[in-house]
């Protein structure tokens, strides 16, 4: 095994091979279920209020999240019939907001801009 020192994914798993051997069975079944129940255990702030989901849960979320978006940016590149969907879409809304709702969205505009200058002075 070749370890470079900057490597500190070797390091982990040198030093949590070596902390596991040391421990007795006991000990390294304790220590198991406790990490087990840290990582499936919703995460709770000091007064017991849920904080945010379990570890595992928000693992599998981002996993379920990229996942997604790298099967949306694929579609996008290579698939011609995806890419004529999102243009004729696109194509539809710009139409709907500049056209059909112009004066609704030069109103909304005006009213983000003046709004983005009002609070830019502040």
């Amino acid at each position: 095994m070749e370890i470079k020192i900057g490597d500190s994914e070797s390091l982990k798993a040198i030093m949590s091979e070596a902390i596991l051997r040391s421990l007795d069975d006991a000990t390294r079944e304790r220590l198991i279920k406790e990490a087990i129940a840290h990582l499936i255990a919703p995460q709770k702030d000091a007064y017991g209020y849920l904080k945010r989901p379990s570890p595992l849960e928000e693992a599998y979320k981002a996993a379920v999240e990229s996942y997604a978006r790298r099967t949306a940016h694929e579609m996008l590149e290579s698939d011609e019939t995806v890419k004529a969907q999102v243009k004729a879409v696109l194509h539809e809304a710009m139409e709907r907001a500049f056209v059909t709702h112009r004066e609704a969205t030069v109103q909304r505009v005006a009213d983000a801009l003046a709004t983005g200058l009002w609070k830019r002075d502040e």
